[in-house]
């Protein structure tokens, strides 16, 4: 009985440590983490900051002019160009600051502060982050995160709201029927297309880093149950 009694304690002492160091140790170092998306999910939030940077700073769209006059057709592409990082700048020196100040903050800073909020959680380990605030960080940055899509829905409603043609009136056609039309069309460039691909990555991996989060607090709650049925096995065989 007391070799049982010293085996269940030993079992006891080893799973307490796992159980520790599982407690301790941050998602990249967890066993519930599989390599591939230890190494994965990093590499993406890093490429994603980078995809951030080049939708921002280069040009979103640019504002087309096609001009019809009777059989020929001029056209004027690129006759005004705009990016994220441009239209700051260009709200700021016409006066609107405050306009200016909320799109620099919520699409152009908020992104990178949540990619490396994410990215320092990530290796945080558990007693700089406890796991509960960690995984109440992480949904909160998965929910803030969705307001920086806004300047994408703004960009795709330019791109819908401004395709206008000015022709002369239909009352008149008898007089100059196709005799000129004027079209302005908002065509996106690179800019728009790797603002909104880096929104996709940066939803995808927000939701990956709560998934393993939560594996990992899974993977704690398996530890507990082994530590406490063997303290009590020990308990009942040194009592006898």
């Amino acid at each position: 009985r007391v070799a049982r009694a010293a085996q269940s304690l030993s079992t006891v002492d080893h799973l307490r440590r796992k159980q520790y160091l599982a407690r301790k140790t941050s998602l990249f170092g967890s066993k519930a983490v599989p390599v591939v998306a230890k190494i994965c999910i990093p590499l993406a939030l890093g490429g994603n900051a980078l995809l951030f940077l080049t939708g921002h700073l280069a040009v979103g769209a640019t504002v087309d002019v096609v001009l019809k006059a009777g059989d020929e057709t001029y056209g004027m592409p690129a006759y005004f160009t705009f990016s994220i990082a441009q239209s700051v700048i260009d709200m700021y020196n016409s006066g609107a600051v405050f306009l200016a100040f909320v799109v620099a903050i919520f699409s152009g800073l908020w992104p990178y502060f949540k990619l490396a909020s994410m990215l320092y959680l990530w290796f945080a380990p558990s007693y700089i982050v406890r796991p509960d605030n960690r995984g109440s960080i992480f949904a909160w940055l998965d929910t803030l995160g969705k307001w920086s899509m806004i300047d994408v829905f703004v960009m795709i409603l330019s791109v819908v709201g401004f395709n206008v043609t000015l022709r002369p009136p239909a009352a008149f056609d008898f007089l100059w029927k196709n005799l000129f039309s004027v079209q302005l069309l908002v065509t996106p460039r690179w800019g728009l297309y790797a603002n909104l691909l880096a929104q996709l990555v940066s939803q995808l991996s927000s939701h990956a880093c709560l998934f393993y989060h939560r594996a990992h607090l899974s993977r704690l709650d398996e530890l507990r149950k082994p530590v406490s049925y063997t303290h009590l096995r020990a308990h009942e065989t040194d009592s006898y």
